[in-house]
């Protein structure tokens, strides 16, 4: 069967002036780096946990990966064109995730990048076609501690195509297109993408909960391995 190309139709909703993710990034590790330099050098190399300008640093990529995964699986449905509108699944979260403390407070940092899988499905229009189904895909980048999630400052890159319209006609599939959402950012209310951005906003209020958890976890294994060999 000759492959149907009009199914991989290609709406992208990034700019080029976007900045480039990697050199974000580059810039954000650099400036982690002064921050630790100049602690450095006013409390001196014998700064503990106790010092008011103490600073450490830790990996919490998992833990973020994780979560950010749980969380958007969770967004809420949307009801378009007498169908319905679903992230089917969460895919390709990568990217990094630390922590460091300044004067004695936790703080978050992170830049991932992950992709929603999301289907559309409705009723055919007689009962010999039954149940229809569309699937598409976005993809997030540049998500980081610093993107505005309900104001235009500093937006995520979006990327949107569709992987199979099935039988989608054309005016059903512009109003699937408006619901999912993407410019004008921030993302309107009633669009999936709200509802993914609802998710990323109990990601962030989660985080610090998880990895706290995650690091009180591993030094009770810690402490547990240390009474087993004395």
């Amino acid at each position: 069967m000759p492959l149907n190309y009009s199914k991989f139709d290609h709406l992208v909703d990034s700019d080029d002036e976007k900045p480039d993710p990697q050199a974000a990034a580059e810039a954000r590790r650099k400036m982690l780096e002064e921050m630790r330099a100049k602690v450095e050098d006013s409390e001196g190399s014998k700064a503990s946990s106790t010092d008011r300008f103490s600073y450490a640093e830790g990996d919490c990529n998992e833990v973020a990966q994780e979560l950010l995964k749980l969380c958007v699986a969770k967004a809420p449905s949307v009801k378009v064109a007498n169908g319905v509108l679903s992230v089917a699944l969460v895919e390709k979260v990568e990217g990094e995730a630390s922590t460091f403390q300044v004067r004695g407070q936790t703080r978050h940092t992170w830049d991932m990048n992950f992709k929603v899988r999301w289907t559309y499905q409705w009723m055919g229009s007689n009962f010999e076609e039954g149940p229809q189904r569309a699937e598409g895909q976005m993809a997030v980048c540049d998500f980081t501690d610093a993107t505005t999630l309900r104001n235009e400052k500093n937006p995520p890159i979006l990327r949107k195509n569709w992987v199979d319209k099935g039988k989608l006609d054309l005016p059903r599939q512009k109003e699937v297109e408006k619901a999912l959402g993407g410019k004008p950012w921030p993302a309107v209310d009633g669009t999936l993408l709200a509802s993914v951005v609802s998710c990323l906003e109990v990601f962030t209020d989660e985080l610090p909960k998880r990895t706290q958890h995650a690091v009180q976890q591993k030094k009770e294994m810690r402490e547990a391995a240390a009474q087993a060999e004395a």
